[in-house]
């Protein structure tokens, strides 16, 4: 249930703080292939892990271990992010008639945000420059 998911979620957060990127480097890209899914349920549990391990980006010193682990993560997710962004923003036309369905997109959208948000926190890669256009036109739509 719920509240499993939310300890599950909480233990990979705690696991990361320790390990990731060092001692787990296929944890991203484990994430990423599971993000796949077109499920919004499914997702959104997938996204609010990957936000909760990356929300300490928001308020963390500047050091070259925390931006090559910033740079890690983006070169690794920030296009699969776009990707889910823009699938999202997609289905919700489809899905004006289910509640639940356009709440977990909605929910999902959120995490989308956050987890954007902590990746800038720092700086703005190339690829969010790069791509600005793309990420905001999503949202034009709702």
């Amino acid at each position: 249930g719920e509240k499993e998911k939310a300890q599950l979620g909480e233990c990979i957060h705690l696991i990361c703080k320790e390990d990731f990127p060092a001692k787990w480097q296929n944890f991203l890209p484990d994430i990423v292939k599971r993000l796949h899914t077109k499920d919004p349920s499914t997702m959104y549990c997938i996204l609010e892990v990957l936000a909760n391990v990356v929300e300490r980006y928001r308020y963390e010193n500047k050091s070259e271990t925390l931006w090559r682990e910033i740079k890690f993560v983006n070169d690794t997710f920030i296009a699969p992010l776009l990707k889910t962004l823009q699938f999202l923003c997609g289905i919700i036309g489809e899905s004006q008639n289910n509640k639940q369905q356009l709440t977990a997109i909605f929910k999902c959208l959120n995490q989308v945000c956050q987890i954007f948000f902590s990746l800038s926190s720092q700086d703005i890669l190339a690829f969010v420059q790069d791509n600005m256009e793309n990420f905001r036109k999503p949202f034009l739509g709702l």
